[in-house]
């Protein structure tokens, strides 16, 4: 029995020292000292090493397939990855799984980064002038991209089947789309500014349980768009002076749009043949055609405040103008439970209760 015990201790004493032996033989690549191209660096590099790249401009497309962190000295001003603008050329191209691509400026590629495999990290770029694509995720997961300015590609962002991603603190601009999403799932898209994109600042088609929050989306054809998309969360965004509409849902159900300011659009909210949709708490002004138009089937739309739109709403359906429950609340000093609905800047009815609710109707009419 002691003879075992000795040699369960050795063999997990051995362990130990393999694992401190692992990290200890980590090494710190400089690029040109120790290789000329990055790519050679990568080549030689073992899992878990770290290449550093000093100042220039590196004509190159890399390869990464083993584990590795790829850093610039002095970040993306001073550090150029550039695909040389061959056909097909992926400049930084991921195969591996918990890569770091860090403070580059990266352009010249058909694709900027394209990205295979899954928790990588993407932060502090300038991905730039790349023909197609600034960074494409395929079949990948539990990747972050933040903290980087994303401009002057066709697509800033592609997801196509890919998950659970975090699109985070990034710019976004002077794109065609900002970021597009195709049968992507359960990704996270926060704090950004996203503008000046030709097509949409973000688009997602085929795509469920995505959440879209806290990101300014100006300046676009459209703000947000979404296809065949169900069950996401829009939420807590700045959505303005986008050229047609701020947000677009076609063919979408189940959704929810809360606490978002949505200002000076030509539409504000657009819903096409979209069903049980939540529309609430948002800021809905100064749209220069509607408020909201909804055509086709049930929505519901309550306590928001629509606020000198040219016509604060259009609705062409069976749409829910209230609350789905009562909920209570204090009115020049007295308590209520009901149902409630939306502040409409040009309302023109009563209030004969006395209850802060008006009791006419805004639905189906043009101009309300």
């Amino acid at each position: 029995m002691r003879e075992n015990k000795r040699l369960i201790c050795v063999c997990v004493a051995f362990v130990l020292l393999c694992a401190f032996a692992g990290v200890a033989s980590a090494r710190t690549i400089y690029v040109p000292d120790d290789y000329e191209k990055i790519r050679w660096a990568v080549d030689n590099a073992s899992v878990g090493d770290t290449i550093i790249v000093r100042d220039g401009i590196y004509y190159e497309s890399i390869t990464v397939s083993k584990q590795l962190t790829i850093k610039s000295e002095n970040g993306p001003d001073n550090c150029i990855v550039n695909g040389g603008g061959l056909w097909g050329v992926k400049v930084f191209m991921l195969e591996a799984d918990r890569i770091r691509i860090e403070g580059f400026t990266i352009t010249g590629g058909i694709y900027g980064i394209f990205i295979n495999s899954n928790n990588n990290s993407i932060s502090n770029n300038i991905i730039s002038s790349n023909t197609e694509y600034g960074i494409y995720l395929y079949e990948s997961n539990n990747n972050s991209i933040s903290n980087s300015i994303i401009r002057s590609n066709i697509w800033g962002i592609y997801l196509n089947y890919s998950n659970k991603n975090s699109i985070s603190n990034n710019n976004i601009l002077n794109n065609e789309y900002g970021i597009d999403l195709e049968y992507s799932n359960k990704n996270r898209i926060s704090n950004n500014n996203i503008s000046n994109n030709g097509c949409a600042g973000i688009e997602l088609s085929d795509s469920n349980n995505n959440s879209i929050s806290n990101n300014i989306i100006r300046s676009n054809n459209d703000g947000i768009r979404l296809l065949y998309s169900n069950e996401n969360s829009i939420s807590n965004n700045i959505i303005s002076s986008n050229n047609l509409y701020g947000i677009y849902l076609e063919g979408s159900n189940n959704n929810s749009i809360s606490n978002n300011v949505i200002s000076s659009n030509n539409y504000g909210i657009y819903l096409c043949i979209s069903d049980g949709n939540s529309i609430s708490y948002n800021s809905i002004s100064s749209n220069t055609e509607y408020g909201i138009y909804l055509y086709y089937y049930s929505n519901n739309i309550y306590l928001n405040n629509f606020i000198n739109n040219t016509y604060n709403a259009f609705s062409y359906g069976n749409n829910i103008w209230n609350s789905t429950e009562p909920i209570t609340y204090t009115y020049k000093g007295s308590t209520f439970t009901n149902y409630m609905g939306n502040y409409w800047s040009d309302y023109k009815g009563s209030d004969a209760d006395e209850d802060g609710i008006g009791r006419y109707s805004p639905r189906n009419r043009w101009g309300c």
